[in-house]
């Protein structure tokens, strides 16, 4: 099987969020067939081959056409709706007119959403979108009051679901937000090769039992305002009824002002971008994920969990994660109220099950959300839509 994947990034690197899923799916692929990658890149100088991975940078825009300013216009107005006009990925007939693809007869292509509609890479072969972000769910909870441009986005999301033989979703609850019947679970998985944690070696071991972390780049809006809402409206009250609680945020890209505000909390310490994670998550007894906004899974619980981290968070942070799966034994703590942060912070004190769970977290992780899972459901997925139209 000849397989043509059009990526937004070198699939070969390993980064957070929506590249590490395009690297997760890049080597799923691989193991179905021969799969050949188009990056597009903004500027002719930039392309780049590697006939070893058949990784292809290409510059595809016919910049200062018609079609380019109608897009650039278009783009103005309606930033989320894509038209394709002003770049080409022409072909048919699982042909390819990239010239170092001509030679290939494609099976199948493979597209993210923001791709899909802008290149109709259906006209080469068969479309499977990789969704990861639904886009009218990821729009709507950025701009509610934009509802004329979200009933088009809508419109445009259908129209661009109705032309892919297969969807491959991350979060089994997206697939109502989707009119595709054919819809396939492809799961996130969080950037690990070895996990070496272990219980730091403290003076006071009630110190460890009360140091709750978060990890997460803080560039990103949804951990900006997750954060901000939680300090402001749970910290005080939580400092007045466990006196002894501390929580250490990790990550970078924290603006100025929210670093300002947030070091004034008392036992509040954000260490900035660190290198070793392993320290950090050895230091406390369990991950508090109190995300407010977000789509898709969120990694930062999955990596945590692989960690062998509890896991105390709200329902937005456990997305993407089966709800049955949601339980004590998973290492998983929902919380919607103080009353429940505290409760569930005295029982893992108590029971010691911040320790106890650290192997049944990491047993779950193995075995839901690990490339080898994305294997068999990309091998399953793709089997199941052979002969479909």
């Amino acid at each position: 099987m000849d397989i043509l994947l059009i990526a937004s990034n070198d699939p070969r690197k390993r980064l957070h969020g929506g590249q590490q899923r395009t690297h997760a799916v890049w080597k799923g692929l691989k193991t179905l067939g021969n799969v050949w990658t188009i990056v597009p890149v903004q500027h002719k100088c930039d392309e780049e081959s590697n006939d070893d991975d058949h990784i292809y940078k290409v510059y595809l825009e016919e910049r200062y056409s018609l079609g380019w300013f109608v897009q650039r216009l278009w783009a103005k107005v309606f930033p989320c709706l894509t038209l394709p006009l002003g770049i080409k990925l022409p072909g048919k007939d699982g042909r390819c007119e990239i010239r170092v693809l001509q030679d290939v007869k494609f099976d199948i292509t493979v597209v993210r959403f923001n791709y899909a509609g802008r290149l109709c890479p259906w006209r080469i072969a068969p479309m499977f979108i990789d969704v990861d972000d639904v886009p009218t769910d990821d729009y709507r909870r950025a701009h509610p009051s934009h509802r004329i441009r979200l009933w088009l986005l809508h419109i445009w999301q259908d129209y661009i679901c109705k032309k892919a033989r297969q969807l491959w979703i991350p979060d089994p609850e997206e697939k109502g937000m989707l009119p595709n019947v054919n819809i396939a679970y492809v799961p996130n998985i969080p950037m690990i090769d070895t996990i070496c944690v272990q219980k730091a070696d403290v003076h006071d071991e009630a110190q460890w039992f009360n140091t709750m972390l978060f990890v997460g780049f803080l560039a990103h809006v949804p951990n900006q305002v997750a954060l901000d809402w939680f300090l402001k409206t749970y910290w005080s009250d939580l400092k007045m009824r466990l006196p002894s609680l501390k929580y250490r945020i990790a990550g970078g890209g924290l603006p100025e002002r929210l670093k300002d505000e947030w070091s004034q909390y008392k036992d509040v310490e954000l260490l900035g971008f660190v290198d070793d994670l392993n320290e950090v998550y050895a230091s406390g007894c369990a991950v508090l994920m109190p995300m407010r906004i977000g789509s898709g899974t969120c990694l930062k619980t999955l990596e945590a969990l692989a960690y062998g981290k509890p896991i105390i968070s709200t329902s937005q942070g456990l997305r993407g994660i089966p709800r049955q799966d949601r339980t004590r034994a998973n290492g998983m703590y929902e919380f919607r109220s103080i009353d429940d942060i505290c409760s569930i912070i005295k029982y893992l004190q108590k029971s010691g099950s911040a320790c106890q769970e650290s192997s049944a977290s990491r047993a779950y992780i193995d075995k839901n959300f690990s490339q080898e899972v994305v294997n068999r459901n990309l091998s399953k997925a793709v089997a199941s839509a052979a002969f479909r139209k």
